[in-house]
């Protein structure tokens, strides 16, 4: 039986909702939860080896007849600086070759090898010896944000269970291109270096259990490794013999490389990797050179010929406009955008009102308010609003010497009313929301709000989030919390995948929709995320700007009513799905849909697959010109069916509704002899 329980686990995989195995049932409360970032963080280095030089990074770059894009890459290398970069390139015809010629002259510094001149082995073996760190790169690879490169090769010095830096991963990153698939994030991160109330920079993640471009071990577009590690890969693969092609293309070097990784143990040995917090890098997919593997393009996209863009090379003011896809949304790595220089710039972002609402923060509303103050002119003003404090939170905010903020005094009358006294007495279209004890990350509300009007500008969106990191009073830190950041819509009805304290709200849109309902709270935020989302009013997130850091107090409302809260969640859900399947379902049933893991009625169980099935058909008609989008919510809807079988099994009912993983599971419960 157990064995059984164990293959099911296996089955759905480490992030899966199961619920504990029979026999252990009458186990004692589990201990409260801890920051993770904390118990898992690496051990520093002696002060001796934090003395060292810093580390020296070495940048190689595979380039195929793509010297106008090798161009617009190396000049974007600017905003990482690697300590020297290699270049190994080849040409099919006499006017690539020149072109590459011309990009050559430009970056003198680099050293240059061509196929022809020792083969690829050969060159891939002079590029990384003796390396200390090598980063890996291909020309149409575009470094759109500051990526300290130095600090990326740091963390691998100091923690021997980071394999790599994956530079073209982000939270934000929920969709693989080459798979054409879905391909969901670590749930969360770990926030590696870096101050509270700082923007963190780095995070790493365990890689079990990840699929996609997540799952890439030996990722040779922006994976920074050890010298040591690429170089023992590399040897493992170009093994000597006739017709050894392992390193003619980095498509079958990348292949080869990640079963090297798992030969030489390197995969169990390091099992962690790590990504940029925001987006620093994209691979721009539009046209094809590579004839290993098809490696899919945006073909759709309209992008020059290849001879047209060798003959960009002769224009020095041609480029990539890098700005422009630093602040465009990508759900994926690669991406099909092409943006020459230059591109007409959107208007110029919004100021906003930062709205707070305090009940006797006297020792938080300060660090709160100037951490607000501190984002600089897009702050338009702070609005505090006292919900009737019989401590000295007004009074603290009185003091603050500065004219944006503004403090006013609700009813009294709980939250909800308090915030939408706030949204109507604020002057800003866009209302950024600060909880009391929490702080912004520095520098993230300005990159947070152009997100905002991206996607104001592609259509409706009443509410955005963020990512956010919380932390304990006794300086102890938890991971960086990664909101989903596709199909909001459908996440919503599972949790409240818009973090509060994080989010921009559009301020007439959450007013038409009569703002925050009383009778909802204490989930009066997941009520109103609920109703926007109905109302096609849009809801989104930003997973990849970490906007706000949340103090975490056993007195929150989190804590302190967390059973309220999840009754209260409950309803907004069920009220949600009446809207959309025009009967609301049993209380029951929607917290078994919700919470699978906690039911302890296999009816309840087999109500919740029933209603999932129906939201999976409503939500993917809805979608149907939507591909990604069908397919997130098909591949999710499956696998949150294949969880409550697995929990229909624990109490010997294997459920009616019909699915791929429900009959596979249905396979382990006849192996466990359940009927």
């Amino acid at each position: 039986m157990d064995d059984a329980f164990a293959n099911i686990a296996s089955f759905l995989g480490p992030n899966a909702a199961l619920p504990p195995a029979p026999a252990r049932r009458a186990a004692a409360p589990a201990a409260p939860p801890r920051p993770q970032a904390a118990a898992r963080a690496a051990p520093l280095l002696p002060a001796l080896e934090e003395a060292k030089a810093p580390p020296r990074v070495r940048a190689v770059v595979f380039s195929k007849d793509r010297a106008f894009q090798l161009r617009c890459h190396l000049r974007s290398l600017a905003r990482a600086q690697p300590t020297e970069v290699f270049v190994l390139w080849r040409a099919e015809g006499d006017t690539s070759a020149k072109a590459y010629a011309t990009v050559q002259a430009e970056f003198p510094s680099h050293r240059f090898l061509c196929d022809g001149d020792a083969g690829p082995a050969a060159n891939l073996a002079i590029a990384l010896a003796d390396a200390e760190f090598v980063w890996f790169l291909v020309d149409d690879a575009l470094v759109v944000e500051s990526f300290d490169v130095v600090a990326a090769a740091t963390a691998l010095r100091r923690d021997d269970c980071l394999l790599a830096v994956h530079a073209r991963l982000h939270p934000g990153v929920t969709w693989c291109h080459p798979q054409d698939a879905p391909c969901a994030p670590p749930a969360v991160f770990d926030v590696v270096g870096g101050d509270v109330g700082k923007a963190p920079a780095l995070l790493a993640f365990d890689r079990s259990g990840l699929s996609g471009d997540w799952s890439y071990a030996w990722d040779l577009a922006g994976g920074l490794y050890r010298g040591t590690d690429a170089s023992a890969v590399v040897r493992d693969i170009v093994r000597p013999g006739p017709g050894n092609d392992a390193a003619a293309h980095p498509n079958r070097l990348e292949a080869n490389g990640n079963a090297a990784l798992r030969r030489l143990g390197l995969t169990s040995q390091r099992p962690r990797s790590a990504c940029p917090a925001v987006k620093a890098l994209v691979i721009v997919t539009v046209n094809r050179v590579q004839d290993v593997y098809s490696a899919p393009v945006y073909d759709a996209t309209p992008a020059p010929s290849l001879d047209a863009l060798d003959a960009l090379v002769d224009d020095a003011a041609a480029d990539l406009d890098v700005a422009m896809y630093a602040k465009t949304s990508h759900d994926s790595a690669h991406v099909g955008d092409w943006f020459p220089s230059p591109q007409e710039r959107p208007s110029k972002p919004p100021r906003v009102s930062v709205l707070i609402a305090a009940k006797n923060e006297e020792a938080t509303i300060v660090d709160a308010v100037r951490s607000a103050l501190d984002e600089g002119d897009i702050v338009e003003e702070v609005v505090v609003i006292d919900d009737h404090s019989t401590d000295g939170t007004r009074a603290a905010v009185a003091a603050i010497d500065d004219a944006r903020v503004r403090v006013l005094e609700s009813s009294g009358h709980g939250l909800a009313e308090a915030l939408n006294f706030g949204l109507k007495m604020c002057s800003c279209d866009v209302v950024a929301r600060l909880d009391a004890d929490d702080v912004f990350a520095a520098g993230q509300l300005n990159r947070h709000v152009a997100r905002f009007a991206d996607l104001r500008r592609r259509g409706r969106v009443a509410a955005c989030g963020g990512a956010a990191v919380s932390w304990w009073p006794d300086g102890a830190r938890a991971p960086l919390l990664r909101s989903r950041s596709g199909d909001a819509e459908w996440s919503l009805l599972f949790s409240c995948c818009v973090a509060h304290p994080t989010v921009l709200l559009d301020r007439r849109a959450v007013l038409n929709l009569d703002g925050y309902a009383s009778a909802a709270e204490p989930a009066e935020d997941y009520d109103l995320w609920l109703r926007a989302a109905d109302a096609g009013a849009g809801v989104a997130n930003a997973s990849d700007i970490p906007r706000t850091w949340l103090r975490k107090r056993s007195t929150s409302v989190s804590a302190a009513r967390r059973a309220a809260q999840e009754a209260a969640a409950d309803a907004a859900v069920a009220r949600s799905i009446g809207r959309r399947l025009g009967t609301e379902p049993p209380p029951a049933v929607v917290s078994a849909m919700r919470r699978p893991a906690t039911c302890e009625s296999a009816d309840a169980l087999d109500g919740a697959a029933a209603l999932l099935s129906s939201l999976r058909a409503r939500a993917v008609a809805a979608l149907a010109e939507d591909a990604r989008a069908t397919k997130r919510v098909d591949a999710d809807a499956s696998q949150r069916l294949a969880e409550l079988q697995a929990c229909g099994l624990r109490l010997g009912r294997v459920l009616g509704v019909a699915d791929g993983k429900m009959e596979a599971l249905r396979g382990l419960c006849a192996a466990a002899s359940l009927k």
